[in-house]
């Protein structure tokens, strides 16, 4: 298990500009349409929230948890001829204490939503027409998507340290996409 404390992690995010932490990380075909795939990084917002080495152990869960239970993490937009479909994955707090704790919310609009206003669930929650329990797609601290992930790849898949206390593996999108293509599938 490879040892990423937050000060290191300070230093990489620090590194690579803070002003990025919404990224389009790629297309996915699902059922014959292009979905474009967003990632939300909520290390990032931690970091220019809080000093992250000041925070360890339960105080970096509890502060991490406010973000990324009330942010969005993965959002796929889909373009029909007549609309725009999002697909929007939310952890949700009431299943904080399980491995599958996201949603899926839908939100379909007759012209193109900036992705932005879809991060925070309390800004969209009026646009959503379905919720859908996400099951099997695993939930994290830190994706493959995330910029720590990025500036150090070799820790995709693998077990890490955030800080003292505190071990997450680094989710690889692909063991997540299928279950959320399955999932956009049925609704297309």
């Amino acid at each position: 298990m490879k040892k990423i404390t937050l000060i290191l992690i300070s230093f990489i995010l620090l590194d690579m500009n803070l002003m990025a932490q919404l990224f389009n990380v790629d297309t996915i075909e699902i059922s014959g349409k292009n979905a474009i795939v967003y990632f939300y990084d909520h290390l990032v917002d931690l970091a220019k929230e809080k000093d992250l080495t000041s925070l360890v152990g339960a105080k970096f869960r509890a502060e991490f948890d406010k973000i990324r239970f009330s942010k969005s993490t993965y959002i796929l937009e889909v373009r029909n001829d007549d609309n725009y479909q999002y697909f929007i994955f939310q952890a949700n707090d009431s299943k904080k204490k399980t491995p599958y704790f996201f949603d899926m919310h839908l939100v379909e609009s007759k012209s193109q939503i900036e992705i932005k206003e879809l991060i925070v669930y309390k800004k969209y929650k009026n646009k959503i027409i379905k919720t859908i329990d996400a099951k099997g797609v695993r939930g994290g601290a830190i994706y493959e998507h995330s910029l720590v992930a990025q500036k150090d790849p070799s820790i995709i898949g693998n077990g890490i340290q955030i800080t003292k206390g505190i071990f997450d593996r680094v989710i690889p999108f692909r063991e997540i996409s299928a279950k959320m293509t399955e999932l956009i599938a049925s609704e297309l």
